[in-house]
């Protein structure tokens, strides 16, 4: 989705921070309207409803101007259908309504009260609320309206931060929230099987350490059989080989007695080697390849 935004960064500020200002923001409305709703009904339990749901009204207003009008092309664009953008147009009239119900009447709740402490005072210092008459004059409506300033103003606060702090897109904002939830518990698992993994490598650790010092061990107890069995083979060794040269001397004393004898009777004698035809002295000097040891295995 981060693709289809161009690449840019969703808004994602704190939702429960941005309640708190809300609450900010519905606590100076509060401020501002509580004493005159005392003063005109001098009932405090009258007073906290109304400015309850002036503050309530005015919070709302300003919530839902500011973050539609932010995501406008979301809210009231093309992609909706017909019956999704009549329900945020509806909203947001119920919303101008609410606001506008309210101003009026904390207006009027104003007014009257400052109809009342003007004609009481008038009375006594002979100030009049009308323009004709030949006494100072007070103009009630301007005092109001000017006093009902401060309303708008916190309205505009109010609509100014819902703006700032939303994004454009609200469903890049929830996809954002919805990827750090998810990659939260993707950590808090992650770590779990990493220190599952730690321990588990730990404990190889410590069988092929174990395992390397049993095996170190069993050498040094084998070194001595391993240098006994090294001595042994040289043993072995030299008594085939003098055992093979003893039988190749006397392979070779008993070919030339034979050849003696042989050379009495026939001074001429020939001796057939593979096909090869030799005489008495190169039957003496024949090579002899003879092993003992083999012979045995075999």
């Amino acid at each position: 989705m981060r693709h289809a935004e161009g690449q840019r960064e969703a808004q994602d500020f704190p939702p429960i921070l941005y309640y708190f200002i809300l609450i900010i923001i519905g606590a100076v409305e509060w401020m501002i309207n509580y004493s005159s709703f005392l003063e005109f009904f001098s009932v405090p339990a009258m007073a906290v409803g109304f400015t309850f749901a002036v503050a309530l009204a005015v919070a709302c207003a300003s919530h839902w101007h500011g973050t539609r009008l932010k995501g406008k092309g979301y809210y009231f664009g093309d992609q909706n259908d017909l019956g999704e953008k009549k329900k945020e147009i509806l909203a947001v009239i119920v919303a101008t309504i609410a606001l506008i119900m309210a101003i009026s009447y904390v207006g009027w709740i104003r007014y009257s009260w400052a109809i009342d402490l003007v004609s009481q005072l008038g009375i006594d210092t002979g100030i009049s609320i009308e323009k004709d008459s030949n006494l100072p004059s007070i103009n009630v409506g301007q005092k109001v309206i000017v006093s009902l300033i401060a309303n708008l103003l916190v309205w505009f606060i109010g609509a100014a931060l819902a703006y700032a702090v939303h994004d454009k897109n609200p469903a890049f904002t929830e996809k954002l929230r919805e990827y750090k939830t998810i990659n939260k518990r993707y950590l808090a698992l992650r770590t779990i099987i990493d220190m599952e993994i730690h321990r588990l490598r730990a404990l190889l650790e410590k069988d092929i350490e174990e395992l390397k010092n049993t095996a170190q061990a069993k050498a040094q107890e084998a070194r001595p059989l391993a240098e006994m069995l090294v001595t042994i083979k040289e043993r072995v060794d030299k008594i085939n080989a003098e055992a093979d040269r003893l039988a190749k001397r006397l392979i070779r004393s008993y070919c030339t007695a034979l050849g003696d004898i042989a050379a009495v009777e026939n001074p001429t004698v020939k001796f057939n080697q593979r096909g090869n035809i030799i005489d008495l002295e190169s039957f003496r000097h024949i090579d002899i390849n003879y092993s003992l040891y083999a012979t045995l295995e075999e």
